[in-house]
């Protein structure tokens, strides 16, 4: 089972902190955009529960990939959607030092 920001309560940390910007974090993640309005209807005017089924979702269907993979992945979509707030507070939270690589979020806003 998966400790730390990577178990369901870690997520749920996240989720709760994220705000209107969850969609693009997910999206860069690899969600399509079906997905996420499927998740949006079926969860109306709960935006902490769609943003950790987002992230759930994400996470269980990368099996086989390494934790620290995982969190790379992850910091580096809240880096590049311009949420380095978050991912400071996350890696102070969960103890976890590293330097991420910023990937082209940003070009998702515009798609």
């Amino acid at each position: 089972m998966t400790s730390g920001i990577l178990s369901d309560d870690g997520l749920m940390y996240i989720a709760a902190r994220l705000g209107a910007e969850w969609t693009l974090v997910v999206s860069h993640l690899g969600l399509k955009q079906v997905e996420i309005e499927q998740i949006q209807l079926d969860n109306p005017y709960k935006t902490i529960n769609q943003t950790s089924i987002a992230l759930q979702r994400w996470r269980d269907r990368q099996e086989g990939l390494k934790d620290t993979t995982l969190q790379q992945q992850l910091f580096s979509a809240l880096k590049s959607c311009d949420r380095t707030d978050l991912l400071e507070e996350v890696q102070e939270r969960y103890n976890i030092k590293g330097k991420v690589t910023p990937n082209l979020c940003n070009s998702k806003r515009n798609s």
